[in-house]
C-alpha cells in the first residue's frame, strides 16, 4: 500500500489517473451526439 500511495502521489511520472463515475457513461453519448449536430449544422 506504501507503495502505491508513493506512485501516485510523485508527480513525476506522467501517468495521470482519472475517476470516471459509471453513471457518468451517459455523457460519453450526449457528447458524440452534439459533435454530429454541430458538424451537420457547420456544413
Amino acid at each position: 500500500m506504501k507503495t502505491r500511495t508513493a506512485f501516485l502521489s510523485d508527480s513525476t511520472h506522467k501517468i495521470v489517473f482519472h475517476y470516471t463515475p459509471k453513471h457518468s457513461s451517459w455523457l460519453n453519448e450526449i457528447e458524440i451526439w452534439f459533435s454530429i449536430l454541430v458538424r451537420k449544422l457547420l456544413s
